[in-house]
């Protein structure tokens, strides 16, 4: 069941012997590839490990401290093709970072506090997008990392089970921080409760 307000959220539990220990988002999303149903894996760094408040001690993921998550995960499709699956990010951009459209399950991209309101486990997926000229898109980046940018005149946000998003230009996709492509629309759709982790 996805958190709700006011409930508390995980349990102290350490990692299952022979669990998977992964040291960063990208390293995740390539142990999900094969589908679910997935073990429960321990974090070590990535921008999920960050906005659970892992601290990338390992001795910690087989003791009495360790915490256990139950987290979403992302099921995205570049251009209608087969699912990929996330857990952290999918940022498309074009024109350097004037031209944005970040799907967020974690909070963080790296120092930037893309999505302050947001929870791994709400059932939700927070979009963040813009299309800026060079000095106004700078000025946004400054500020991610108090996750200030909000409100802004030219920045759109939303908050849902499942997104979609397309331009008239393909562009460059990252998923969980790897390239995974160019596509001119992307669409996400929120598995909740889809996997257990331990930081």
């Amino acid at each position: 069941m996805t958190i709700r307000k006011g409930q508390p959220w995980g349990v102290a539990s350490p990692l299952p012997p022979s669990s998977p220990v992964v040291a960063s988002d990208a390293a995740f999303g390539a142990l999900l590839a094969a589908g679910p149903p997935w073990p429960v894996v321990g974090l070590l760094g990535g921008d999920l490990c960050h906005t659970l408040g892992g601290r990338g001690d390992e001795a910690r993921l087989h003791s009495a401290e360790a915490m256990t998550f139950p987290v979403d995960v992302l099921a995205v499709s570049l251009d209608g093709g087969p699912p990929v699956w996330c857990v952290a990010h999918v940022v498309a951009r074009s024109g350097g970072w004037r031209r944005v459209y970040i799907a967020a399950n974690a909070q963080w991209i790296g120092e930037w506090n893309v999505a302050p309101r947001g929870h791994p486990d709400d059932g939700r997926v927070d979009t963040l997008a813009w299309e800026l000229g060079r000095r106004e898109a700078r000025k946004v980046m400054a500020r991610l990392p108090q996750g200030a940018h909000l409100p802004h005149p030219g920045l759109t946000t939303s908050a849902g089970r499942s997104a979609s998003v397309s331009w008239p230009r393909p562009r460059r996709v990252w998923v969980d921080g790897a390239v995974a492509g160019r596509a001119r629309s992307v669409t996400l759709t929120v598995e909740p409760d889809a996997l257990r982790v331990v930081v």
